[in-house]
């Protein structure tokens, strides 16, 4: 593996400072997830109001959830796997994207089975799974359209954050690893 070019990909992200039309863009397309996400969730009982206000919990949450998953799996999923928007053609750039997009939603089933077995209900369940895929897919429009890993990881930062600590992931989350350390 040509780790330089891998690094070239992660720098460029890194180092492409978003304009004020991307972080438009971005909000865009914040507002078209949610148009979709939420009656989706809702309609399914996958969301429910439940507000974590503990901020013992709130704060640890957001600071971890920035780097993990957001920082992490933005330049996993989107800096080293999709070239460089301004380097590539559309055709390579539509195919990476849908590469991406595609391990990135099998990245998560992936990872309860084998590294968070407690995680298994909610990232095996189809509704988590399409509300990842949309996640994934506005990510990459950003990252494609912005050429910068910022206003990725700050979409996915705040989907993570609104739906761990206001719908309800948090207390899903928690019990099912309260049921897994039962059964051990």
């Amino acid at each position: 593996m040509d780790w330089g070019f891998g690094m070239t990909r992660l720098w460029g992200a890194l180092g492409t400072l978003p304009e004020g039309t991307d972080w438009l863009i971005a909000g865009l397309l914040l507002v078209a997830f949610a148009a979709i996400a939420l009656p989706l969730g809702f309609g399914t009982g996958f969301f429910k109001l439940e507000r974590v206000k503990a901020w013992d919990v709130v704060l640890p949450t957001a600071a971890i959830a920035l780097v993990y998953p957001s920082l992490f799996e933005e330049l996993l999923f989107r800096a080293l796997l999709i070239p460089r928007p301004a380097l590539a053609n559309a055709a390579d750039l539509w195919l990476w994207g849908t590469v991406s997009l595609v391990i990135f939603v099998a990245a998560h089933p992936l990872n309860a089975l084998i590294l968070m077995p407690e995680r298994r209900d909610t990232f095996y369940s189809p509704i988590f799974l399409t509300l990842a895929a949309l996640l994934g897919l506005v990510c990459t429009l950003s990252y494609v359209q912005s050429a910068s890993i910022w206003p990725p990881v700050v979409l996915h930062w705040l989907m993570v954050v609104v739906w761990l600590l206001g719908l309800g992931g948090y207390g899903r989350l928690a019990a099912q690893e309260t049921v897994q350390n039962q059964v051990k």
